[in-house]
């Protein structure tokens, strides 16, 4: 990996620098800053010896429903955390050059949405344009990857940009990657993967790699009704993905595959009364959606989370957004909390959206051999030992 050279090296240089800023905003407030927050050491490292220091980011996945926004208050956020001006910029790049040429030395500067630009999104697809990474290069001595979240995608500003400047990962980056490392050599044993939400496509890879290195893995969420839809269970109007049930007829015959025995039925995503029904209980065809785990299966994840010495979770066990059915997920987050020895790595969307919305937020700074990861789908493709893009160019 190429780290982040000496301080020195950065005097009077353009720094380019790739962020995650895909942060969640309500009335152009920033909501949570986490991500922000931990790219802030790069930020300040370079910075204050840089021309300029160039800030890249996209707000915003079309392809999730997410809309593409404005990184505007994001800026606006930014500057507070630094107590230095931001400045904000939105132009051809051809026209970038000029001003950011007149601004003050050790300037920092927040381009605006790089999915604006269709050197980077277009039609509805990722773009990674050697055109477009060139004319963005023109801005820049240099460039660091601090996006480890995205640098899953083949994109121009993860891969195409290292062509033409000399690159190096951002200390978050580095941390990301060392963190992740230890799940892939020795873990320590036992080992729970524990995996929720609605998503096979990013997690089936994940339990294929870990099914022979995995002690337990503890399936709930959307990713159990698959599972269970598989195992020829009725699970009525239930959420699963049925291009992928075969796959997990596969996958059954592995004991260490733990699925809930029990689980936590509504009528709708919006209800305050909900009922335990078994797996072996028939009656779910007719009694609407699986929202949760049971109180049965819960018991069992946790003695197992409470044995294990190497813990990885991504992904909710239900319908969090409800605090109806939110109550397994709590217990998981606290029962993984509350385990002082083992190592454990906390990651995606759904998961850290949980921890950040819950009470449990204040608590992470306490929790010994905690590593919350700033990736999403490139924890995941990364743990499952795929090559990502921005980590290969840096390599």
């Amino acid at each position: 990996m190429r780290n982040l050279p000496k301080q020195s090296f950065f005097k009077n240089k353009r720094v380019l620098v790739r962020v995650d800023f895909n942060i969640e905003l309500k009335n152009r407030k920033v909501i949570d800053d986490f991500d922000i927050l931990r790219a802030l050491k790069t930020i300040k490292y370079v910075s204050g010896r840089a021309k300029y220091t160039l800030l890249i980011s996209h707000l915003g996945n079309p392809g999730e429903g997410e809309g593409l926004r404005s990184l505007r208050p994001v800026g606006v956020h930014l500057s507070g955390l630094l107590r230095k001006k931001v400045y904000f910029v939105f132009d051809k790049i051809k026209d970038l050059k000029n001003s950011l040429a007149v601004l003050p030395e050790n300037s920092i500067v927040l381009l605006e949405n790089i999915r604006f630009y269709s050197g980077e999104y277009a039609n509805g697809r990722y773009v990674d344009s050697m055109f477009f990474a060139k004319e963005l290069a023109s801005l820049g001595d240099c460039y660091i990857n601090e996006a480890f979240g995205e640098s899953h995608r083949r994109v121009s500003t993860v891969s195409a940009i290292t062509n033409f400047l000399p690159s190096f990962a951002g200390f978050n980056f580095q941390d990301e990657i060392k963190h992740l490392d230890k799940l892939k050599s020795k873990p320590l044993k036992p080992l729970a993967l524990i995996l929720g939400g609605a998503k096979m496509k990013t997690k089936l890879p994940l339990i294929k790699s870990f099914i022979k290195k995995a002690d337990y893995i503890l399936l709930g969420g959307a990713i159990a009704n698959t599972f269970l839809k598989a195992r020829g269970f009725e699970i009525g109007k239930s959420l699963y993905e049925k291009k992928f049930v075969n796959e997990a007829k596969k996958l059954l015959k592995h004991k260490n595959i733990i699925l809930p025995t029990d689980y936590i039925v509504a009528m709708s995503l919006k209800s305050k009364v909900s009922h335990v029904f078994k797996t072996t209980d028939r009656q779910s065809s007719t009694a609407g959606r699986i929202l949760d785990i049971g109180p049965e299966s819960l018991k069992q994840f946790r003695e197992i989370i409470k044995s294990a010495r190497t813990i990885i979770w991504n992904g909710p066990m239900g319908y969090y957004e409800n605090q109806v059915f939110a109550k397994s997920t709590k217990a998981v987050a606290k029962e993984i909390f509350v385990n002082k020895r083992a190592f454990k790595v906390i990651g995606g969307g759904d998961s850290t959206a949980f921890l950040k919305n819950s009470k449990l937020k204040n608590q992470k700074s306490k929790i010994p051999n905690l590593f919350i990861s700033t990736g999403g789908g490139s924890m995941l493709e990364y743990l499952a030992g795929k090559n990502l893009p921005g980590v290969k160019v840096l390599s």
